[in-house]
């Protein structure tokens, strides 16, 4: 009995384990360790091994900022030259797809800036001052911006009209467009007046008319466009007096003031609560870009607003809350109100800016690389305190202002 109770003593002791379950904690350590490289990426999926035709020059000439990003007035800028894209392929983080981005457009001589039917362009965007290549479905933020603008900018009066030049069947000699129908004649006063409703299309080689083209776009002067020359004299002033035409306008001209429109009050109120978390957000971007170019902690043992252990964020906005008023307002009224309320002074904030920021600046990083002749690649990793690698990789390459060494 004393043997045998001091052998089973003996094996709870030692508590060894069996091989079989050795050989299944070494394939579950492998396992782990395969997931976590199948999440790594590649080194060759971070260049491209096509030369490129980047010059140092053209991937330092912008300046960036992760306000951008959300549409801020006067951002804070992120990093200098983060989208000088050279016009190639660049690779995108930690995938091996590729996107196209280009930084320079071809631009035709009377377009501002083409945009497409699936783009919703903010009302500062500037847009082609060519009818004919509008989109056929205008949104209503281009209905917002032409409608503050005018259509000055878009009659083309000092075009070529030779390319317009038609030959109708049955006549010796061609036909074009004049700049005589730009120009109506007043029946009581007999006084020339411009139609500045009336926009000629260097593309198209045919006239449209503003507001029809803008707001209803249901008449060939709105569709595709009038190019038949030899009856304009007659059909432009039967289009200019119609029922679709004097619809347009009027729709056109409501909503170029807003005082006589029915949800006035709506974008009044829509505008003030736009600039107003703009201005939040512009404080929040540089307090979070202030602390990771320095490599500072952001949070401490909590998160509410006058706690000594709130950590740098909190902690340096309400330091400026002391000298600025608005901001001062802001925290007084949305601090610590818990889930639920939008103050953008939680960590989620945080946390999203600096992905942001992080992604640009690693964008800029690949174009910086791709631009220089030589670079080269040191990778090391080292397992943190739950035994797995963390792997990092660091770049040198020589720029013309001097070496860089970047941490990926």
């Amino acid at each position: 009995m004393s043997s045998s109770g001091s052998g089973r003593e003996r094996d709870k002791q030692r508590q060894y384990q069996s091989g079989a379950a050795k050989r299944k904690a070494k394939e579950e350590r492998i396992a782990r360790e395969r997931e976590v490289l199948s999440k790594v990426p590649k080194i060759s999926t971070l260049f491209s091994s096509q030369s490129t035709a980047c010059s140092p020059s053209q991937t330092s000439s912008t300046n960036s900022s992760a306000s951008a990003e959300l549409g801020l007035s006067q951002p804070g800028q992120l990093d200098e030259g983060a989208h000088a894209s050279c016009g190639e392929s660049i690779t995108r983080g930690a995938t091996s797809e590729t996107e196209e981005e280009s930084a320079s457009h071809t631009l035709e001589p009377n377009v501002v800036n083409p945009i497409s039917e699936s783009d919703h362009p903010s009302s500062s965007t500037l847009y082609s001052t060519d009818l004919g290549l509008w989109p056929a479905n205008v949104t209503d933020s281009m209905r917002e911006y032409w409608a503050a603008k005018g259509s000055e900018d878009c009659i083309n009066l000092d075009a070529d009209f030779s390319a317009s030049s038609t030959r109708i069947d049955g006549e010796k000699y061609n036909r074009q467009c004049q700049k005589s129908i730009f120009t109506y004649t007043h029946r009581l006063t007999k006084e020339q007046h411009p139609r500045t409703w009336l926009c000629y299309s260097t593309s198209k080689h045919a006239v449209y008319c503003f507001a029809c083209k803008l707001m209803t776009n249901i008449s060939v002067f709105g569709k595709q466009g009038f190019h038949d020359w030899k009856r304009a004299s007659q059909a432009i002033p039967r289009h200019e007096n119609s029922s679709t035409h004097r619809e347009a306008m009027i729709q056109l001209l409501q909503r170029r003031d807003e005082n006589r429109r029915v949800d006035a009050e709506l974008i009044r109120q829509a505008a003030g609560e736009r600039d107003y978390w703009r201005s939040v957000l512009n404080r929040v971007v540089e307090t979070i870009r202030f602390l990771s170019e320095r490599g500072l902690a952001f949070r401490g043992s909590d998160e509410v607003v006058g706690s000594p252990k709130n950590g740098n964020y909190l902690g340096i906005l309400e330091l400026l809350a002391k000298f600025d008023p608005f901001l001062a307002q802001h925290i007084n009224h949305n601090a610590n109100k818990g889930r639920g309320h939008t103050s953008y002074l939680s960590k989620t904030i945080c946390e999203e800016f600096i992905l942001l920021m992080g992604k640009r600046l690693f964008d800029h990083i690949i174009v910086e690389v791709k631009s220089v002749k030589y670079f080269s690649v040191s990778v090391d990793s080292t397992p943190d305190i739950s035994h797995i690698d963390q792997l990092t990789c660091i770049v040198r390459y020589v720029l013309p202002s001097g070496p860089v060494e970047r941490f990926l």
